[in-house]
């Protein structure tokens, strides 16, 4: 399993403010935006991607998007 240890330097680290995991079809561009200069986005995207994870905003992206890149990924397969 690989080292999570990236995880000690993300933006949200600590953070109970922002809503990382809001409801189907609730918009949260204020977590996107803010995602969007943590030093580990890349490594948290990629966390959430190699785990099939369906809900939440992982690297700035979210659930939606993930699965609609994953469907287009396979049917590109």
């Amino acid at each position: 399993m690989r080292s999570v240890a990236w995880m000690s330097r993300a933006k949200c680290r600590g953070r109970t403010d922002l809503n990382f995991f809001p409801e189907k079809g609730e918009h949260a561009p204020e977590v996107v935006e803010f995602c969007s200069d943590c030093p580990v986005r890349v490594q948290c995207l990629d966390y959430a991607v190699a785990r099939n994870l369906d809900d939440g905003i992982w690297g700035g992206v979210t659930a939606n998007r993930r699965v609609r890149a994953r469907r287009a990924a396979a049917r590109a397969r």
